[in-house]
């Protein structure tokens, strides 16, 4: 009797066993199926489609609104596109009917810009700033004029200097409203024949109101040390007994002054400094990018 209800109890064990195993294996192939990119053919340019990407659910449905227009701005004032993309893992998505697995966040990057229909004009020009919170990457992919506007060499490299930081912070708002207003102060100064590069650098963000504190505090110390002379010198001269004494002090004094001469010559420094193109790659679809991937 105990040994008939043992079995029964392993069979029902058996059974739910098999059904999970079922049950996560349709899961998996239903997330796979629904974060396929697409296939050849299908990445013709989209205006319709989200430019703030937010699968992983940083921002709040405001901050995303905010950003999206930011995007659209860009958009319409000079034919740029600009997006960002947020993600569980990359190595989720699998590239179409050829089942690849993804495995390089940068080709990523490129793929999911091509087939999905991103980029202005016949080049595709423009830009996607992709992150996988789950190994904490991230990706810059140019295309077309962003290659020349925001290059490998300067541009990108310029961009991980100002945002990245801003990711292991946690800052993910102020992160993607910083990485618009890069973009745009890049895009306008390449239309205008002055694109950012090693020669024609742009400043740091926020280096105004550093450089204006950092003014205000040497012209308090400057105004603090000129009083403190000042005060020095205006202190009062103990009387002496007589006339004579004084005098004596006074040319002993003189008699000691000497006079310092220095010469000091100065060579100008040199630079043979300039900057260039987005390197080349890209994804399977044959479009050159540029860019670069790294961990936050």
């Amino acid at each position: 009797m105990r040994m008939g209800i043992f079995k029964r109890a392993l069979s029902l064990i058996a059974a739910a066993a098999v059904a999970t195993c079922f049950s996560t294996q349709s899961f998996a192939a239903e997330n796979l199926t629904n974060n396929t990119v697409p296939t050849y053919g299908d990445g013709e340019y989209n205006a319709d489609l989200p430019r703030v990407i937010d699968d992983y659910e940083l921002l709040s449905e405001s901050e995303e609104q905010r950003l999206e227009e930011k995007a659209r701005e860009i958009i319409e004032d000079y034919g740029f596109d600009c997006v960002v993309m947020t993600m569980r893992d990359y190595a989720y998505y699998t590239y179409g009917s050829y089942n690849y697995n993804y495995n390089d966040i940068l080709v990523f990057a490129h793929d999911y810009y091509d087939y999905k229909g991103y980029g202005v004009g016949k080049d595709h020009d423009g830009i996607i700033f992709v992150i996988s919170m789950y190994d904490r990457s991230y990706a810059f992919s140019t295309c077309g004029y962003g290659m020349e506007a925001i290059s490998d060499s300067y541009g990108v490299t310029w961009f991980e200097n100002d945002l990245v930081s801003l990711l292991s912070d946690g800052k993910y708002y102020k992160c993607f409203d910083r990485y618009f207003n890069d973009v745009y102060e890049f895009v306008k100064e390449a239309n205008e024949d002055k694109p950012y590069s090693a020669i024609h650098t742009k400043r740091p963000t926020g280096w105004l109101t550093r450089y204006a504190l950092a003014s205000f505090v040497i012209a308090v110390i400057v105004t603090a040390i000129v009083v403190f002379v000042l005060t020095r010198q205006m202190k009062t001269i103990m009387p002496k007994p007589a006339a004579k004494q004084y005098l004596k002090n006074y040319k002993e004094k003189f008699s000691q002054d000497t006079y310092l001469y220095s010469n000091v010559s100065k060579t100008a420094k040199s630079s043979d400094s300039s900057g260039g193109h987005g390197g080349g790659g890209g994804g399977h679809s044959g479009t050159s990018h540029g860019g670069h991937s790294g961990h936050f």
